[in-house]
């Protein structure tokens, strides 16, 4: 018969109080030094149900980049959307940026534009997604969007009505 350790009515005591240490203070985790100082919050969540070795890919990939998750798939997104050339000009961290040209300006320069179109087209198909049909090339209301949005306040008004 095995002599069991623990005295029966006493209640087993925390290790650093058996020993007399008081228990570590956490350290402070460190801030993601890719966010840039001053840069606002984010303000949306976005919930997804996934399988669970899905889950796991992402994280062996996160943890490869030294990365969350989270900021692992916002990387992708961001990627990926950077890559579509009606989107407007976007930071790493999916901010638009209002001083950039609207998107579709770029459509003045043929050979350029076709060259990001049909790198978007491949990587659409190369995803598994279908190849986005050459009229949205000339649709205008993504252009008219931003190109609304782009528009800049007058520097030489100070706000102040006359």
């Amino acid at each position: 018969m095995v002599k069991d350790s623990k005295k029966k009515g006493v209640q087993s005591q925390d290790v650093y109080e058996r020993h007399g240490m008081h228990r570590p203070v956490p350290l402070p985790r460190k801030k993601n030094p890719t966010q840039p100082l001053g840069s606002g919050t984010r303000t949306d969540r976005l919930m997804m149900r996934m399988h669970e070795e899905l889950v796991l890919l992402l994280n062996a990939r996160a943890e490869e980049a030294g990365e969350s998750r989270s900021r692992y798939i916002e990387k992708i997104l961001v990627g990926f959307l950077r890559t579509d050339p009606r989107n407007p000009r976007i930071d790493s961290f999916g901010r638009i940026d209002a001083s950039a040209p609207p998107p579709l300006s770029a459509r003045n320069d043929g050979m350029k534009f076709g060259e990001k179109w049909s790198r978007w087209r491949d990587l659409n198909v190369g995803l598994g997604l279908p190849a986005p049909p050459d009229e949205l090339i000339e649709d205008d209301t993504g252009y008219n969007m931003w190109a609304e949005r782009a528009v800049m306040p007058d520097p030489n008004k100070d706000g102040v009505d006359e």
